[in-house]
């Protein structure tokens, strides 16, 4: 899996992408996207309880129907329901095709993407990503394994992967406001000639 900086990231692209004003930063709306690019590893939670935390990562948590059940919840939770649906679907389902595109050397290996109608595990035959390795159970050292070399390595090229995409989506964000508002001076000029 990629880390959950690169999650993250991925999440705040989103967050960028979907927001009408392109200066302006919600807190509250940006820890959502966060926690929503995130979602899909609190299949984590239940290993912590077994002792072998990576027993069901990736599982059918990682999947385009808990994407679409994550966006229905999301949908009926807030106010602005087709909007919150979309939002949350998207960031879900980024964390499933970023998974999808890692190189995955623990099996099984991939996603299983199209759970319940199949059970089978994708991986895509290349992969942008390096796996974040994380403990498997308990008996491993959690500090040296999260705060390893290879992880550090790792965050720092998901960044240089990432990063030219969100500065891209903040560029044509400022651009498309800064067009948007002459077209509307434009409009407002010609009114008042008329």
């Amino acid at each position: 899996m990629p880390s959950p900086l690169g999650h993250s990231l991925m999440g705040y692209i989103i967050y960028r992408a979907t927001t009408r004003a392109s200066r302006v930063h919600n807190w509250k709306l940006i820890a959502l996207c966060v926690f929503a690019a995130n979602a899909p590893d609190l299949d984590f939670l239940p290993g912590l309880f077994t002792g072998e935390i990576g027993r069901y990562h990736h599982g059918p948590s990682h999947s385009i129907a808990f994407a679409v059940f994550f966006g229905i919840l999301a949908g009926a939770l807030f106010s602005r329901r087709l909007y919150a649906f979309g939002l949350g679907f998207s960031l879900y389902l980024s964390h499933v095709l970023l998974d999808y595109f890692v190189q995955d050397p623990s099996p099984p290996l991939g996603i299983p993407v199209f759970w319940p109608f199949s059970g089978a595990y994708h991986m895509a035959p290349f992969a942008f990503y390096r796996p974040f390795n994380y403990p498997v159970s308990f008996a491993e050292p959690m500090v040296s394994t999260l705060f390893s070399f290879h992880n550090f390595v790792t965050m720092i090229t998901e960044t240089l992967f990432l990063l030219p995409v969100l500065v891209f989506v903040s560029w044509y964000k400022r651009s498309a406001g800064d067009w948007n508002n002459a077209l509307i001076s434009w409009r407002n000029r010609r009114s008042a000639q008329e």
